[in-house]
């Protein structure tokens, strides 16, 4: 965990100020809040939050207190947490990551996960994590840049020159590991559009009732 978090931990002053924001995460929070802007809401779990953005940008469905219980976020860079918990004081969060985090079973309604399963190592074992913790009818909300072309691979080759380890599926790669544990993807949404930046791709998986876990 300590090696996966040291760069971002690095990064974690500037993030909310990098390039990287313009062309892929403010896009990609964009579509998630037009995909939380539906409901049902309940318990939110955004794992790999970094410096809590999604939340300060959740519109008013959260009612007066959108930083009140219904929220949980965690990331594996403390220092990332750290600016979370200064600009959301009221927000619960944790620093863990998908493997270490402890959550029973069915704990929430929704899951996000944005920009961070490419850099979780045992990538089955994760996603079985994160279907696990979701209630029978939750949602799992999961951005990435995903490797659609050889544009695609030769730009996210540079780009894991400036991040830790990651490994990015294609959609397809994507939904064949989580077809064991969700089924097919509700909703496949295209978020980006622009030359020379990876693909993006929000997939949406529901937890249908009475599926066994591993």
């Amino acid at each position: 965990m300590k090696r996966q978090a040291g760069i971002w931990d690095f990064w974690a002053s500037h993030y909310d100020r990098l390039w990287v924001q313009t062309v892929s995460l403010i896009p990609t929070r964009a579509a998630l809040r037009a995909q939380l802007s539906g409901g049902p809401h309940g318990r939110l779990l955004d794992m790999g939050c970094g410096t809590g953005q999604l939340l300060g940008e959740l519109p008013a469905f959260w009612g007066d207190q959108p930083t009140g219980c219904g929220y949980t976020g965690v990331d594996a860079s403390s220092a990332m947490i750290a600016v979370a918990r200064r600009k959301h004081p009221a927000a619960h969060f944790e620093c863990a990551d998908v493997m270490s985090y402890a959550a029973a079973a069915e704990s929430f309604d929704t899951i996000v996960c944005a920009h961070a399963f490419p850099y979780m190592r045992a990538q089955p074992a994760a996603l079985s994590r994160l279907a696990g913790w979701l209630r029978p009818g939750g949602r799992l909300l999961l951005a990435q840049a995903c490797t659609e072309s050889l544009s695609d691979r030769i730009v996210l080759a540079l780009v894991k020159r400036t991040t830790s380890p990651a490994r990015y599926l294609s959609v397809a790669e994507l939904c064949a590991v989580a077809r064991p544990l969700l089924g097919e993807p509700r909703e496949i949404a295209q978020i980006n559009r622009l030359r020379g930046v990876p693909s993006i791709r929000l997939v949406v998986w529901e937890k249908h009732a009475g599926v066994a876990w591993p």
